[in-house]
């Protein structure tokens, strides 16, 4: 998916930029935990404030597909961070509550933790890179008026 940029030439008047590997470098396993914290952690604020969310408004809200958020709910049910109450009382005997337990309550702080975290230090790298960027458009200019 991403390659390895050549080695950058030093040389004055060249046309070759110098770029910091470690710009390019992604770690695939870290992406897809992150992903799916990410989402757990959606799931688990849309159910805070409306537990009685059905299934297909998860969904909705969520810009996933239905199944999609009942693989995400089991997960979340399987890990005891939700659990789910019927009403029995309800006309619509399909009608359930997810509820945050105790530990699902404490995960969705460490969630929102983690997630800060990645989104700071997600914010430094671009800024970061938007630097360079800035810095080599400077450098193309002054070299296209020469």
């Amino acid at each position: 998916m991403f390659q390895k940029p050549p080695k950058a030439a030093t040389s004055s008047g060249s046309n070759y930029i110098r770029i910091s590997r470690d710009a390019l470098i992604i770690d695939a396993t870290m992406i897809g935990s992150s992903l799916q914290e990410e989402n757990h952690l959606k799931v688990l604020r849309l159910l805070a404030v409306n537990p009685h969310m059905n299934q297909r408004s998860l969904a909705n809200a969520l810009g996933v597909s239905l199944g999609k958020a009942n693989y995400c709910l089991n997960a979340l049910l399987d890990k005891g961070f939700i659990k789910m109450e019927s009403f029995r009382k309800s006309s619509n005997k399909l009608a359930y509550a997810y509820l945050l337990t105790p530990v699902g309550i404490a995960e969705k702080a460490g969630l929102t933790v983690r997630f800060l975290e990645r989104k700071v230090t997600e914010y430094e790298r671009l800024t970061r890179e938007i630097e360079v960027l800035k810095s080599e458009m400077s450098q193309i200019q002054g070299d296209a008026n020469l």
